[in-house]
């Protein structure tokens, strides 16, 4: 049996009436003040439709039944039964309380204690643009908590930065996700964060890889590690035993970080090798060997600089830039007319260019042909002309056979000029003679030789 209590009947209404309508139908019971008719003032009007109270009311039961209960016996899809919390304000402000609904009980002491509660807030009440705000409160420690805010622009889990974690469980790991507040990290498969807690850096941990930050904004040093992580005064620690890795990122430099496992044990400081930095000016350093898995390929105008070396007196550069090889189809030629027909088999010169430097080499053979002025055999590049003092000018090595009637030097040296692509023969003279150079028509129509010259382009 439940008994309203409140404003009680004999503080201000002394009689019960049971008031009609127009017909004469009783339809009411009210409780109202002397004299009064009904329907003018009522504490407690009870109908065949509604009850309505005007003040507070406590119901209240000495068992555990259901101290209120709201029961629809209606048929259709809408809603209910249904409860209504309305804050029927004249002059509705921003930040309105609305409600809460409180869930109150005693402590050891004898005390009334709040243990949680739900609080709702009219934020916004411009026409159009209305917004609320939804709390979740829980008493912790003594002291309410919001443990869950629902704004109009976000949901926040532990709003006043208490040592609250968030969990969530999946069907195999009971840490799928784990924020763990007083670690200041996130794990994602794990709860354990060894002493990341003692480190400014915040952290999110996927398995045995570490993520943090420094929380300091753009710029400030980030942390991804293997095995390893950054704790107290911000040193790095092996997260278990065994080897570790890491790499750091600070304000423009990356350092890629390594440690061999000697001696390394869980949660024990290590300090870490630098294998490789990539520098703000993007110039890259490494403390070990470099072997890429495939092609490194230059930029134009880039290549392998040494100036980390020393320097011979003169040094114009120390920039490796080009490489290459491959197959040059020659001709030979006449200065001034002609040309001599090569076999197929024997017109290929082998080159390799590193850098300025070309060698070319390889046989020749004719088959045919006849011309004038000095005899030019054909190279792959042009012979630099930006030397000083005829700094530009090689020779090389090459032999001539089969020559003909004809009797040439047996000395000979092959040579090439500045802003040459092609190669003379030069005949060393005799008798303090001036040099000449063979000539077209010091051959015959057949021919053979071998070349070998290296010059700068």
């Amino acid at each position: 049996m439940a008994k309203l209590t409140g404003q009680t009947i004999a503080d201000s209404y002394d009689q019960l009436l049971i008031v009609g309508d127009a017909n004469g139908i009783s339809s009411s019971l009210q409780a109202v003040e002397s004299a009064d008719d009904g329907g003018s003032s009522s504490a407690l009007s009870i109908s065949t439709v509604a009850i309505s109270v005007t003040g507070n009311a406590t119901i209240t039961t000495a068992d555990n039944t259901d101290t209120l209960a709201l029961i629809s016996t209606d048929t259709d899809a809408n809603a209910g039964p249904n409860l209504n919390l309305y804050r029927n304000s004249g002059s509705p402000l921003d930040n309105d309380f609305l409600g809460n609904i409180k869930f109150n009980g005693r402590n050891d002491n004898s005390q009334d204690v709040q243990y949680a509660e739900i609080e709702v807030y009219a934020t916004d009440v411009s026409d159009s643009s209305e917004s609320g705000l939804f709390n979740l409160n829980l008493m912790t420690g003594g002291t309410n908590r919001t443990y869950m805010q629902l704004q109009s622009d976000e949901v926040v889990f532990n709003e006043d930065s208490a040592n609250i974690d968030f969990r969530v469980e999946s069907d195999g790991n009971q840490n799928m996700l784990l924020v763990d507040a007083g670690s200041n990290a996130v794990g994602v498969g794990t709860s354990d964060f060894n002493a990341m807690g003692s480190s400014s850096y915040a952290g999110l941990k996927v398995g045995g890889s570490v993520l943090q930050d420094s929380g300091g904004g753009n710029g400030s040093a980030t942390f991804w590690g293997n095995n390893a992580y950054v704790g107290g005064s911000n040193n790095f620690y092996h997260d278990g035993n065994g080897k570790c890795s890491g790499i750091q990122m600070t304000s423009g430099d990356i350092n890629f970080l390594t440690f061999d496992g000697g001696g390394g044990v869980e949660d024990a400081q290590w300090s870490p090798t630098a294998r490789m930095v990539i520098n703000d000016d993007g110039v890259i350093e490494t403390s070990g060997d470099f072997k890429p898995g495939a092609d490194v390929i230059m930029a134009s105008g880039r290549g392998i600089s040494f100036t980390a070396d020393g320097n011979a007196t003169g040094m114009t550069s120390e920039l490796l830039d080009d490489y290459e090889e491959g197959i040059h189809t020659t001709a030979i030629t006449g200065g001034t007319s002609g040309s001599f027909t090569l076999e197929s088999d024997n017109q290929s010169l082998a080159y390799t260019k590193i850098g300025r430097m070309v060698t070319v080499q390889g046989k020749f053979q004719t088959s045919s042909g006849s011309g004038s002025g000095q005899l030019k055999i054909s190279m792959p590049f042009t012979a630099n002309n930006s030397l000083d003092d005829n700094a530009d000018i090689s020779v090389g090595d090459i032999t001539m056979n089969r020559t003909g009637s004809t009797s040439p030097s047996t000395q000979m040296t092959a040579i090439i000029f500045a802003n040459n692509a092609f190669v003379n023969i030069q005949l060393h003279n005799e008798s303090n003679a001036n040099e000449t150079y063979l000539q077209a028509d010091d051959v015959d129509g057949t021919f053979e030789g071998q070349i070998c010259i290296s010059y700068i382009v």
